[in-house]
């Protein structure tokens, strides 16, 4: 006889969220536990041939949840047995990429690119920022940047930029529009993403924007230093107001991401921001403010190189990427602090991972103790006590910059310290740090608030009365449950012919503890559905609940 298991069970509507699509990066571990990414070899993130590519810079997944990865000078494409595939760009070194130049029309893996960030529009569509190389004309220094695209037979055409330095094209065609995306040579900013309406929001950072390019190919400007929030204040970074005292303030944008609910958040400076759907602003979360090296002093304890987490990520400092899952929770990469923050719906701010111990108080870290056998700088000690296998909270992040929540409820930290800067202790290793199983990870308080209550009286064998919110539903919708103890679960969609559409989660034991699973409208292969009647199943223990879902497009 089954014992009697009692859990709870709520849907919300979103855009996108965790859940496999027939394809996934190899297992990981057990929910907040953290591991590297390489490739078979154990060392590099992807090989081809001679070009070994350990050092990621932009993050992206295409509709079917395949993970893609831009470095120095190609875009290549993760494959689920740990091998990669080219899809963008020639292998190149530094001194070659000088000559780069755009060219439109050309076979995408004969494309001399410098690649930026990445977004997928809804046809499944790779845009992505190419930079020519540095450059100074009439006293204006940044990259030469324009948009570009692959299109459906392979050619990499430009979508948005002339390929100079500027602010011009609001209100015009995006192909006669100028950017300046980065103001620096040392680090090249870069940030795009699609919103609910299929709409390309660019963060053109160099000019302080964000901008708009909708469907018609039309430029617009979102955001700018003159945005404010719901008290009046504007949107600055505080920044600027130490190293350009004279310079009107900009708001300098350094990431951005859509909610569930089409919001957008972005981070200025010491704070993050959500634009609602009609255009307000509001202060998500709030850091220490003043000038970087002033603030990290404030930050630190003073005591092994660690950072203040009492209230943990009180301090943030630096918010250098964000994501965003399908409850609304808020992921925030902290450059300075090495530290990966969550914010909660209801406002709560928890470091998830990275202990924030400064690089140079690891042993074996430091460029001074590289390892040389024989001129060559060898196996790293460094690497050996990062924390692969163990909790991301006691685990060494160095530097995390772009992040990625997966289709699968994994989140992807890109490490940005690089070895040339006497940091990781020299050699060659993956700096692609993954996050396990954050979606399943101490579910938001946000979603017990309105889960279903069980009924109070429940015979063996049978369940509390399921809901399905919003029903019909047109858009993703989210299936949380909470174990009270361990428990062979799985939960799977089928059509009206009674054919299995999608597995949410196989069947597994699942230790008690608070769940989340997704179903988008697709199926297993990444197909969107056809407006009907489906119907979710979860089964625990052996015992399945079913209930009809009308699907709407």
């Amino acid at each position: 006889m089954v014992a009697r298991q009692r859990y709870c069970v709520v849907l919300l509507l979103g855009s996108l969220g965790p859940g496999s699509l027939g394809w996934a990066l190899p297992p990981c571990g057990p929910p907040g536990t953290i591991t590297t990414v390489t490739a078979p070899d154990g060392d590099h993130l992807a090989a081809f041939s001679d070009y070994k590519s350990y050092v990621p810079k932009f993050l992206a997944s295409d509709p079917a949840g395949r993970l893609y990865v831009a470095d120095d000078t190609i875009i290549y494409r993760l494959e689920a047995d740990g091998t990669a595939t080219r899809v963008v760009g020639v292998p190149q070194t530094r001194k070659e990429q000088r000559d780069n130049v755009f060219v439109d029309s050309v076979a995408a893996l004969e494309a001399r690119i410098i690649p930026g960030a990445m977004a997928f529009d809804r046809a499944g569509r790779l845009y992505f920022v190419d930079y020519a190389y540095w450059t100074c004309p009439n006293q204006v220094c940044g990259w030469p940047v324009r948009i570009a695209r692959v299109e459906a037979n392979g050619q990499v055409v430009t979508f948005a930029g002339t390929g100079e330095l500027g602010s011009s094209g609001d209100g015009g065609p995006a192909r006669e529009a100028t950017f300046r995306f980065a103001s620096s040579p040392g680090f090249k900013r870069s940030a795009m993403v699609f919103d609910l309406e299929d709409n390309l929001l660019v963060m053109d950072y160099g000019n302080g924007r964000i901008r708009q390019i909708d469907a018609e190919g039309v430029v617009t400007t979102l955001l700018d230093s003159t945005a404010t929030d719901r008290n009046g204040e504007r949107i600055t970074d505080s920044y600027e107001t130490w190293r350009e005292k004279d310079a009107p303030k900009r708001m300098r944008p350094s990431s951005m991401v859509i909610g569930p609910q089409g919001s957008l958040y972005f981070s200025v400076g010491y704070r993050v921001f959500r634009r609602h759907v009609d255009g307000t602003i509001d202060v998500v979360v709030s850091g220490v403010e003043g000038r970087p090296s002033e603030r990290l002093d404030r930050a630190r304890d003073g005591m092994g190189g660690r950072y203040i987490t009492d209230p943990p990520g009180a301090k943030l400092l630096k918010p250098s990427y964000l994501g965003v899952d399908q409850l609304g929770t808020l992921y925030i990469s902290d450059y300075y602090l090495d530290r990966i923050h969550r914010v909660r719906p209801d406002g709560t701010i928890e470091t998830i991972a990275g202990n924030g111990r400064e690089i140079y108080t690891v042993p074996g870290c430091s460029s001074s103790d590289k390892p040389v056998v024989q001129g060559e700088v060898r196996a790293n000690p460094c690497f050996a006590g990062i924390g692969d296998g163990g909790p991301a909270l006691e685990a060494h992040i160095w530097g995390p910059w772009t992040m990625l929540l997966t289709q699968d409820g994994d989140l992807l930290v890109v490490a940005t310290r690089e070895y040339g800067s006497g940091y990781w202790g020299g050699g060659e290793f993956s700096q692609l740090r993954r996050v396990c199983s954050v979606s399943e990870w101490a579910l938001p308080t946000a979603v017990e608030a309105v889960q279903e209550t069980p009924s109070a009286s429940v015979s063996a064998g049978t369940f509390p009365s399921l809901r399905l919110y919003p029903n019909p539903s047109n858009a993703a919708v989210t299936l949380a449950y909470h174990l009270e103890r361990s428990a062979n679960v799985s939960v799977h969609i089928y059509d009206e012919l009674g054919q299995r559409v999608r597995v949410l989660a196989a069947e597994a034991e699942r230790p008690a503890g608070d769940y989340q699973h997704v179903w988008d409208g697709r199926d297993r292969e990444g197909r969107r559905q056809a407006s009907g009647t489906y119907f979710l199943v979860l089964s625990v223990d052996g015992v399945p609940e079913s209930r009809k879902l009308t699907l709407l497009h």
